[in-house]
């Protein structure tokens, strides 16, 4: 993926990358699907937040739970 001169992999690791790997795993093996989300502020690792399903599968949610009168964006 390439967007006017940008491609994904070329921004750096965080200095903390590995041991964001490491609570990744600790904190994500027993679930079938997440992503978690860290911060490096200053050489230190934040957790962010776990989210458990994709952007796709929200999507997919939303338009199949939404009322039939809510109004829906098609480019969300």
């Amino acid at each position: 993926f390439t967007r006017k001169g940008y491609t994904i992999g070329d921004e750096e690791k965080p200095a903390c990358f590995e041991e964001m790997k490491k609570l990744a795993y600790e904190l994500g093996h027993i679930f079938p699907i997440v992503r978690i989300d860290f911060y490096e502020v200053d050489g230190k690792v934040y957790f962010g937040e776990l989210t458990f399903f994709s952007g796709r599968d929200a999507r997919r949610m939303l338009m199949t739970s939404a009322p039939a009168n809510t109004p829906t964006n098609p480019k969300m």
